[in-house]
């Protein structure tokens, strides 16, 4: 009799593992249904869960970008596509003028790499008007960066050579 009352009782614990088992099958089906139609529903929305500052404010002259910086920027004199701020935190650091030609000058107040180019060959060093400059080339990409009154620079060029009368002219 024993033996029968357990082999009952395992019997129902099979059957009750089995119905746990289908019920957390179904709820994780629901649950899935529920979030795939809910997907839809997002995504639809982004523009309000989305709440990321646009760190580049692109201005219209030298004049407009002169304000947010406290020091002297040198500039080209050869048609300019565009000038950008890049904030940091809420402060402009970084300015950037894009050229026509492909060439793009970066000014950085607290990085010490301001070309924003990751990597590079080391190509030479050499001093122009008493600065250390480093030239470096990346992925067809030629950039020069220096230091000067703790602001840091790059001058790259995305097509060609870095032009040195250009470059002399913002090593001040």
């Amino acid at each position: 009799m024993d033996l029968k009352k357990k082999k009952k009782n395992n019997i129902n614990y099979l059957n009750m593992a089995r119905f746990v088992s289908v019920v957390v099958c179904l709820v994780v089906i629901i649950a899935g249904g529920i979030m795939i139609s809910r997907r839809n529903e997002i995504s639809n929305n982004n523009q309000e869960l989305v709440a990321i500052a646009n760190p580049i404010t692109k201005v219209q002259s030298i004049e407009e970008l002169k304000k947010y910086f406290n020091v002297k920027i040198p500039v080209l004199d050869k048609e300019v596509e565009e000038y950008c701020i890049i904030g940091y935190e809420g402060y402009a650091n970084h300015c950037r003028i894009v050229y026509k030609d492909n060439t793009v000058f970066n000014l950085n107040l607290i990085n010490e790499d301001a070309s924003g180019i990751h990597g590079g060959t080391d190509i030479k060093e050499e001093k122009i008007k008493g600065v250390n400059v480093k030239f470096y080339r990346y992925d067809g990409i030629n950039f020069a960066t220096w230091t000067k009154d703790d602001i840091n620079y790059s001058y790259a060029n995305y097509e060609g050579e870095i032009n040195k009368i250009e470059l002399e002219k913002l090593v001040k």
